[in-house]
């Protein structure tokens, strides 16, 4: 029963962080779907208007854009690997739980043996 209660915790756990991590990609896609966008718009605008805008702001933009879709990248590697570690600790507690489950069964089986020796003793 404590493992079914923890592996059921796991569970939940593991519900909870995959959809933290789809509520953080959809975040992430819609932001970097806004983020491309306005980057387009503003090099609509340069384009427009070169001479509005240096060029060394353009490469200064592009270059925090890049460094923000890498950092984009790796947070989302860090909840994948959050996600792989809880779903292996739940393949882990699920095991345990079976064995857990074929330990009570060898037993309850040796029980009926011995009553039913003790009763032939009888």
């Amino acid at each position: 029963a404590d493992l079914e209660d923890a592996c059921e915790s796991l569970e939940r756990q593991l519900r909870a962080v995959d959809d933290e991590l789809q509520t953080k990609n959809r975040e992430l896609e819609r932001a970097n779907s806004e983020k491309l966008t306005d980057m387009d718009e503003e090099r609509e605008l340069q384009r427009e208007d070169v001479d509005r805008k240096p060029q060394r702001e353009e490469r200064e933009s592009n270059i925090a854009s890049e460094e923000q879709k890498k950092a984009l990248i790796e947070q989302n590697s860090r909840l994948e690997a959050t996600v792989d570690l809880l779903v292996r600790d739940y393949h882990n507690t699920t095991e345990e739980l079976v064995d857990a489950e074929e330990g009570l069964e060898a037993s309850d089986a040796e029980m009926l043996r011995l009553g039913s020796l003790s009763r032939e003793a009888a």
